[in-house]
């Protein structure tokens, strides 16, 4: 096998991960100007090891619809927690699961997720238009979390405006630079089957995954009890995702690959809507007479709100379906 086989999958692992890493860096505002360079390749190691991992599981286990992809990435978000930002991710338990790790962290890489596939299927406008509204939601989140938590929270410094811009531009021109020229280019006849990773890249994934875990132990950063709690959701999304593969249905993926490039003019619209909400979002006075009910506690009761749902509610639907499919054929 050549570089010219092998490059076209990593080219799309490489997005998925620049992604993720806008999302949770960025979006979630982790003080990315002051990581060491040793923070960094660890960082950069661990998106592109879960980018690799999700789109491995995506077409081993066949997930094809929405909810498939809310377990998915509820796994994510969990595999996150530990590799990459454990000192963010479990400060306080349990409430750091609920509003962090499968609240706002997951949320954020659904969207971006669909801003991935909206990328992979340029074809389909409903899901450029999607993109646009996912991008007015991180706007507002962004907004709204960089304007208010620094003073309300303190549980960081405030950012200037032009440090921000700056951060945002460099964070979302890597993905659109690995986008423009390595996928376009390259990627455009990939199968989804060539994301698998062969039984070999399973073993040696082993090696950065048993790496960064002890890297977070070895600064202390991961608790015992986080990594017992991570352990049992992982297995948790594991179990949805097996109990629900069908050799007999098409995996999602297959049906946005190969690719057909999207028109960079959604992209520079995509960064229009983000500006333009984010702008009028940190911009806005602070709801007058509320000490609890303002934006930003709007924010935290929304990723509240999506972390108590999320598994359970998807847990739930997908159980409906199997119950409605069973009883369809007879077997109930």
């Amino acid at each position: 096998m050549t570089l010219q086989d092998i490059f076209p999958a990593w080219a799309i692992r490489l997005l998925l991960a620049g992604l993720f890493a806008f999302g949770s860096e960025i979006i979630l505002w982790t003080q990315s100007f002051t990581h060491s360079p040793l923070e960094w390749l660890v960082r950069i190691a661990g998106y592109i090891l879960i980018a690799t991992l999700a789109l491995d599981i995506a077409q081993r286990y066949r997930i094809r619809d929405g909810y498939d992809v809310m377990v998915l990435i509820a796994g994510t978000a969990i595999l996150h927690s530990v590799l990459i930002n454990p000192a963010i991710s479990w400060q306080k338990l349990p409430d750091d699961i609920i509003t962090r790790i499968i609240g706002s962290d997951a949320l954020v890489q659904v969207i971006l997720w669909g801003v991935f596939i909206a990328w992979l299927n340029g074809k389909n406008s409903r899901y450029a238009m999607y993109q646009l509204v996912g991008a007015g939601w991180l706007g507002m989140f962004w907004g709204f979390w960089m304007r208010w938590t620094p003073e309300l929270r303190g549980t960081f410094e405030a950012v200037p405006l032009t440090q921000m811009a700056l951060i945002a531009i460099i964070g979302f021109g890597i993905p659109v630079a690995i986008y423009l020229l390595a996928v376009i280019p390259t990627a455009r006849t990939l199968e989804a089957p060539d994301l698998m990773l062969p039984r070999l890249g399973w073993a040696v994934a082993l090696i950065p995954i048993i790496l960064l875990f002890l890297y977070q132990v070895s600064t202390g950063a991961l608790t015992t009890t986080a990594l017992s709690v991570a352990i049992l959701l992982l297995t948790l999304c594991w179990l949805i995702l097996w109990l629900r593969r069908n050799d007999e249905n098409e995996p999602l993926l297959e049906g946005y690959l190969p690719m057909t490039p999207q028109n960079p003019v959604w992209i520079g619209l995509m960064v229009v809507m983000f500006t333009a909400v984010f702008f009028t979002a940190y911009t806005l006075p602070l709801i007058e007479d509320a000490a609890i009910f303002n934006q930003l506690w709007l924010m935290e009761f929304g990723s509240f709100a999506v972390g108590i749902l999320w598994l359970p509610f998807v847990s739930v639907v997908i159980a409906s379906r199997s119950i409605d499919r069973i009883m369809r054929q007879g077997d109930l």
